[in-house]
């Protein structure tokens, strides 16, 4: 992500090490989170990324997946829990001293040594937002000759019209001095 390689640019940078919830490069000096000098300049950089002091040139992705994460967690495990748990092997069996049953049926042993995940979507909607340009080139020219007609009372036609006139009369001036010159 670009933003993370941001901020663990500017944290080396700035503070010679490196927050270490971040992704690590090899070599790289981890801040400690105990030093109130490191906490307080990593402190500083989020902050300054935040209000735009450091810049973070991230332009947007083309493609991005992003899922929202709910954690929910319970502390034991429930008597349906524990007759889902696979049998042991004969070997863990000989090499450890606990049987399915013994352990399995004391709960609070059984708390410690086993854990049940559940994995899910929140939500299976798909969101595609696509960029699209408010105005075609064809469409500009078609606005701006409506507008033009509209607020001026005259179309493009016109114009040309206009412009067709003054061109044959400054020709008409131009060929009727020639002709005057020419009879002087």
């Amino acid at each position: 992500d670009c933003f993370i390689d941001c901020v663990h640019d500017l944290s080396l940078k700035l503070c010679n090490c490196t927050d270490p919830s971040l992704k690590l490069g090899e070599d790289v000096k981890i801040c400690s989170l105990e030093s109130d000098a490191h906490v307080c300049c990593l402190d500083d950089v989020l902050a300054g990324v935040m209000n735009r002091t450091f810049k973070c040139d991230c332009p947007l992705p083309c493609r991005k997946s992003t899922f929202d994460m709910i954690l929910s967690s319970s502390v034991s495990l429930t008597k349906q829990d524990k007759h889902k748990v696979p049998e042991p092997s004969r070997e863990s069996v000989q090499n450890n001293s606990d049987s399915r049953s013994g352990l399995l049926h004391n709960l609070p042993s059984a708390n410690e040594n086993f854990a049940k995940l559940r994995v899910f979507y929140k939500t299976l909607d798909h969101i595609i937002y696509r960029q699209q340009p408010k105005y075609q080139s064809n469409e500009i020219f078609s606005n701006l000759g409506g507008q033009l007609g509209l607020w001026l009372g005259i179309s493009l036609v016109a114009w040309f019209e206009a412009l067709e006139t003054i061109y044959l009369l400054i020709g008409y001036v131009l060929s009727k001095r020639r002709i005057q010159e020419g009879e002087n």
